[in-house]
């Protein structure tokens, strides 16, 4: 790890992001280690480690509560999620929403630059019939 990494990361922990962060992970999973039990020396781990994920660093669905010498073991050779099934489950569910959304949009999109710039697709004429909506916001252009 270079000097400039240790130093970025010293700034990182320190940071109000990270303070708030770590505030909600405790107060959500508590502090007992998600591993082991243990209450003594409780820390809040990266599932994937800041340093081959710095990206991920502020994201919830990326910490869970580890005890000081579990964590030491999980190192940043393992990216074991130890979180409970159900939050999981909700991360991977809103994560999933948030892409059908887009994906969604960007459908919507081509289908309507679809009938605008082919006019003799099956889109367009369903799109662009007389009295539908699309046709009556053209007619306003």
């Amino acid at each position: 790890m270079s000097t400039f990494q240790i130093v970025r990361l010293t700034d990182f922990y320190q940071s109000k992001e990270w303070k708030r962060l770590r505030k909600w992970a405790l107060s959500k999973y508590g502090s007992k280690c998600m591993s082991c039990g243990s209450t003594e020396d409780i820390q809040v781990d990266h599932i994937k480690p800041t340093s081959l994920y710095w990206r991920l660093r502020l994201k919830k669905w990326n910490v869970q509560i580890l005890c000081k010498k579990c964590n030491l073991k999980k190192s940043n050779v393992y990216i074991d999620d130890l979180r409970p099934l159900r939050s999981r489950i909700k991360f991977i569910v809103i994560r999933w929403l948030r892409r059908a959304f887009w994906l969604s949009v960007l459908i919507g999109c081509g289908v309507l630059l679809s009938a605008l710039f082919f006019p003799s697709s099956a889109y367009s004429s369903f799109l662009l019939a007389p009295g539908s909506l699309l046709s009556k916001c053209l007619n306003h252009l």
